[in-house]
């Protein structure tokens, strides 16, 4: 469910970018991802600072969270390994 009364500002590839990120990876909307750059951030960054679209970040998370095995109890640590991989750094979720 998208809340049209925030969408002030936004154009529709942001939005179209925002909603599965969120919706179909049942990350939580409000979390902090930090610095990095993120569409997460579309609600929180200001208007300047917000991202026009998916970042790097966001599409590495989502191509190694649906790579990985759902039933795995370590999904998330196999999420953020793949992360650091691809990434390098400190890529891993906390």
């Amino acid at each position: 469910m998208v809340d049209p009364t925030r969408l002030a500002g936004f154009n529709w590839s942001r939005v179209a970018d925002y909603v599965p990120m969120v919706g179909l990876t049942r990350i939580n909307p409000d979390v902090k991802v930090g610095d990095p750059p993120s569409i997460l951030n579309s609600f929180t960054a200001s208007a300047r600072s917000r991202p026009a679209a998916l970042s790097d970040r966001d599409r590495t998370f989502l191509q190694a969270l649906y790579h990985t095995d759902v039933a795995l109890r370590d999904q998330r640590f196999e999420v953020s390994d793949r992360m650091a991989r691809v990434l390098g750094g400190d890529a891993h979720l906390h």
